[in-house]
Order: C-alpha cells, then structure tokens, then sequence
C-alpha cells in the first residue's frame, strides 16, 4: 500500500513539472490596417507580467515562454490597443492589423478674416512661450535627470533626385528598366527619388547621472550593402560624420557642414520669428500647443516637440 502511494504521488509531481514546463510560442506579423505596410517597434506583450517583446523592421513579433499565459496585448502610438486570446502550451500564428485610433473632437467654428499683422515679440504669445522653453531648458535636459531610457529610430536614406521623365531617359539607367520602374514619387513633389544609400536602426540609450554612465545597445540594424565595390566601413562612417546627433539644448547645431542657432537658444528670440500655429484643449481642460519659427536666411524650423 506505501509503494502504491508513493507511486501516486509521483505520477502527480511528474504531471505538474510537465505542466509548467510547457512551451507556449507565440509569433506573427503587425501591419497597419489600411495601408498593409509593417509597423515598426509595435510593443507585444503579455498583460500584468513583465514577458514582452517589440515588432522589427518587417513587423514581425515573437514571443516564447514556461509560464501559463492566455492572452497577448498589441500596443502602438496612434493605433487602437487590440488584446488577443492564445492557447497555452502550444505554438500558434497571430498575424495582427491595427486600425488608427481616430478620436472626434468637439465642433469648432471660426469666425473672421485673415489678416496681415505686423510681427512683434511684444505682447506674443508664441515668444512667450519660447521663453518659458528657454528658461527651462537645464532642466528639461537629460542630463538632469538621475536616470533616462528611450528608444531611438534612425532612417539615413541618399537618393538621386530628378523629374521621373528625365531619370527615365537617363543613357545609364535606360537598359535596366527594373530601377526607374520603383521610382518614389511620393516625398517631393514633382520629383523622382532613386535611392542609392538606406540605412536603418532601432538603438536603446541609457544614461545614469551619478556615476555618469552612457549605454547604448543596437536591437536591430539594417543597411544596403554595395559589396566588394566600395568601402562599407569607410562610406558609413563618412556618413555618421556627416549626419551627427542634434543636441537642441545647444546655443548653436550644427546640420550637414552648416551651423545655426538652436531656436531655443538664449538669443533666439530676437532672431527668430515664433508663430502660434495651433491650440487643442484636452478633456482634462490642459492646452497644447503647437508653434514654428521662420528667419528669411534660414530654412524654417519645425518646433513641435523635439523636432527640428
């Protein structure tokens, strides 16, 4: 009777490691649901645990565990969250397509008509603004800050630009019609791209403030490669010379070869010209607002955010 006990309870251990040793594979494709095109960094992960993963460059998700899992979420900025059952212990497809998360915002009208003001800092409250930004600027630093972490996407793209008649009449380009065929007509208008360069990258940053520490770790990275012909190594780092990483904290940024003043530098004030462009009341009551700056010997710059 003891042998048959302890038989028993064996069988019981054995049925519960096998349990909690199960595999449960979880694997698919995100794309967006209009368009077909992949979304790139799309955070899949399993609610209330700290199992997770993010799309790569092709969309493509994988997600592989031991624990009892039932349920995966999908999650991207601008898109509606969609939250899907799995079976547990075994391996199976999820290919997801999330629709944009549109939100009605309450009538507006505008009454009046547009007319030409003469520009002045005074009494401006886009200069206000810029001022406060100014003011600030040490604080909103990261290097303020104990510790950072973000996520950084980096596209460098060379491409020859022309009209798409005169790149298709080209003596070099004539015989391989599968190049002037793909022409991206779709970012300039009126003009052909002919990429030649593209290169991509999806970096974590990390920095600490005391000891100060910098870490960055490359989750993915994709490039074109011309072969034997021409020197990889040499070409990327001519163009990481090149393309350097903007500080807008900076008084003065330098872009390309040129340098200009940062527009929330110190002087920024009296050398740009700040217009509010946009105003949005939250819900909560809070305002957002969006606002550019322009210098007639200057491209203008784009102020929304971080961008520049």
């Amino acid at each position: 009777m003891l042998l048959s006990l302890l038989l028993v309870v064996s069988g019981v251990n054995a049925t519960a490691v096998m349990a909690q040793g199960a595999v449960t594979t979880v694997k698919g494709t995100v794309r967006d649901a209009v368009s077909n095109e992949a979304l790139i960094g799309v955070s899949v992960f399993v609610p209330g645990t700290s199992i997770g993963t993010s799309t790569d460059f092709e969309g493509n998700y994988l997600i592989r565990t031991n624990q009892s899992i039932n349920k995966v979420q999908f999650s991207y900025l601008g898109y509606e969250t969609v939250t899907l059952g799995v079976s547990p212990g075994q391996e199976q497809t999820l290919d997801v397509k999330l629709k944009t998360g549109a939100k009605q915002l309450s009538e507006v009208v505008v009454v009046g008509k547009k007319r030409k003001v003469k520009y002045s800092n005074k009494n401006n409250p886009a200069v206000d603004l810029i001022r406060e930004i100014v003011d600030h600027k040490e604080q909103n630093r990261p290097e303020h800050y104990d510790y950072v972490q973000y996520e950084e996407y980096e596209k460098t793209q060379m491409s020859l630009v022309n009209t798409p008649e005169k790149l298709k009449r080209n003596i070099f380009l004539r015989k391989y019609d599968f190049i002037t065929s793909n022409l991206d007509t779709t970012v300039l208008e009126g003009k052909a791209l002919l990429p030649f360069f593209v290169q991509e990258q999806l970096a974590e940053h990390y920095y600490r403030k005391a000891p100060e520490t910098r870490k960055t770790i490359v989750k993915a990275e994709k490039k074109v490669d011309f072969g034997e012909f021409i020197d990889n190594k040499g070409f990327t780092s001519y163009m990481q010379h090149m393309y350097q990483d903007i500080d807008i904290y900076d008084n003065n940024i330098t872009i390309l070869t040129n340098q200009f003043l940062s527009p929330i530098a110190d002087m920024a004030p009296t050398f740009y010209k700040f217009y509010l462009t946009d105003t949005v009341t939250t819900e909560s009551g809070r305002k957002r607002q969006s606002f550019g700056s322009s210098r007639a010997t200057l491209p203008p710059l784009c102020l929304r955010a971080s961008c520049l």
